[in-house]
């Protein structure tokens, strides 16, 4: 027995010094990574070019610097300063390791945008210290460091006030946010101006370009077919759509499932044919035949995602073809009439519409450091986007989905659902999905030249938020904080 003993304790010896030396080779590689993740915001920071081509060549590792010329390594650093400023640091996330690779985040913040960011380094196991890979994005809501503890709405209000009127004061934020659950708006506010050009103010009543947010309606609209029978998810599209639109070998292998989840392998219409091309030839949805019919398929359809406007273009186009009605037409009378969204439509952009906003985008050759967006947008909308709607009409669109008042609440989830089985991720049915064990949002982005918007429903808690914007880029920080906000506030007060 004494003898088994010391055999066991001599084994459990050498399986601690084993466990040991590993846990002090992943904390000598956490503080590595962590030092040059400070490297890198120190590089990023001294918006010096001749230092950031200095550190890249020191701190990539060769292969990685040889796959690129330095200009383009160069280029990720001077573009995160000219567009974020000074970053600053944080806080850190545990690194992540694997067999071969590493990578350890950080995610900064930016005192002139206002935009938490989130930097992630990869390192070879080798080289604890040498970069091989770098990514930058808009940091999770969930990873978003919130300082200010939030109980109530009251608090809320107070926060997003605040945050609004910085961005407001920087000249970021041009637009108008709502924040309600359920029924009750608890916060709406307007700022900047609608028309620049004649001093025109946002208010809550102003009709802004959704962009992409149009897909939602067109995904509606489609389902509510689904829903009379009159077509399946599972029917391929050739059944609907002629050569005119899509050669008949391409439409045999997509199915309608495929197009409201990004999965069909087709690509964008927003090709170099659609920007020599006059925006105000676009006025239907034939019109945009000429850009799809040379379409070809990235993939097989239904085995990867790729945002693709040709796909739910064609799906407004099934909507024609199944209804018998034109495409606004149907929307307008069976999704926005029920909905009571009373100021929303694809408005053609030559008529007088009152309380129409006009976009803009940053043009630092200009003296006024803005251009409009006027003959960069299609005169009209489509079934991919480019309607208009107000802060209201969507908050009554968000309570008629939940309600099932446009389709079953079985026809509904699938919206909500993302359908792993087509290769699809953060995306269901015309919505796009970020969903966890505590927060599940659904609801869709639009962004273009002078365009932001986005309409975030909270599913599990009742919060609904709409943030619409007549500048580029104009809802980022607003839309990241406040989710972070409701995700940490939880069940209203």
């Amino acid at each position: 027995m004494h003898g088994n003993a010391k055999t066991i304790a001599t084994v459990l010896c050498a399986i601690f010094l084993s466990f040991s030396s590993l846990c002090s080779a992943q904390n000598d590689a956490e503080r590595s990574s962590q030092e040059s993740l400070s490297r890198f915001i120190d590089a990023v920071n001294s918006n010096n070019p001749a230092a950031q081509k200095d550190y890249i060549r020191t701190h990539y590792l060769p292969g990685f610097l040889a796959a690129y010329p330095v200009e383009m390594h160069y280029a990720t650093l001077s573009r995160l300063f000219a567009e974020q400023g000074k970053l600053e640091l944080p806080s850190f996330s545990q690194p992540e390791f694997s067999d071969n690779v590493f990578h350890a985040s950080a995610v900064v913040h930016s005192d002139k945008t206002e935009l938490w960011t989130e930097i992630t380094l990869y390192f070879a196991n080798k080289h604890p210290t040498q970069i091989t890979g770098v990514r930058v994005r808009n940091a999770d809501f969930k990873s978003v460091p919130i300082r200010t503890k939030i109980n109530t709405n009251r608090q809320l209000k107070r926060e997003i006030r605040s945050l609004t009127k910085r961005l407001e004061d920087k000249g970021l934020f041009s637009g108008t946010i709502l924040i309600a659950n359920g029924s009750k708006a608890l916060f709406v506010d307007s700022v900047g101006f609608s028309n620049k050009r004649y001093k025109i103010k946002n208010t809550r009543t102003t009709k802004y370009n959704l962009g992409s947010m149009n897909k939602m309606f067109t995904a509606v609209a489609l389902m509510q077919l689904i829903e009379q029978g009159k077509i399946s998810l599972d029917d391929t599209i050739e059944k609907f759509i002629d050569s005119s639109w899509l050669a008949p070998e391409i439409a045999q292998n997509i199915k309608v499932k495929h197009l409201l989840s990004h999965t069909s392998g087709l690509g964008s219409y927003f090709n170099e044919a659609y920007e020599n091309s006059p925006k105000d030839h676009y006025r239907s949805i034939s019109d945009y035949k000429p850009l799809v019919r040379s379409e070809t398929l990235k993939f097989n359809p239904g085995t990867q995602y790729h945002y693709s406007n040709t796909g739910m273009l064609l799906a407004g186009v099934l909507v024609e073809k199944i209804s018998g009605q034109d495409y606004f037409d149907y929307v307008q009378q069976h999704v926005y009439a029920p909905a009571q969204m009373v100021n929303s439509a694809s408005f053609e952009l030559d008529d007088p519409i009152p309380n129409l906003a006009t976009g803009y985008f940053p043009n630092p050759m200009n003296k006024t450091q803005w251009k409009e967006n006027t003959y960069r947008i299609p005169v009209r909308g489509c079934p991919a986007g480019g309607g208009y709607s107000t802060v209201d009409d969507l908050h009554q669109f968000a309570q008629a989905l939940l309600a099932n008042q446009l389709l079953s609440e079985a026809n509904t989830e699938k919206l909500f659902k993302v359908h792993d089985n087509l290769g699809a991720h953060g995306y269901g049915f015309g919505f796009e999905v970020d969903d966890t064990a505590e927060t599940t949002i659904v609801g869709h982005s639009g962004r273009f030249d002078g365009i932001s918007a986005n309409l975030d429903i909270f599913t599990k808690n009742g919060y609904i938020v709409v943030l619409l914007s007549n500048q580029s880029a104009g809802i980022a920080p607003l839309r990241q904080v406040t989710r972070a906000l409701i995700h940490r506030l939880g069940t209203p007060q």
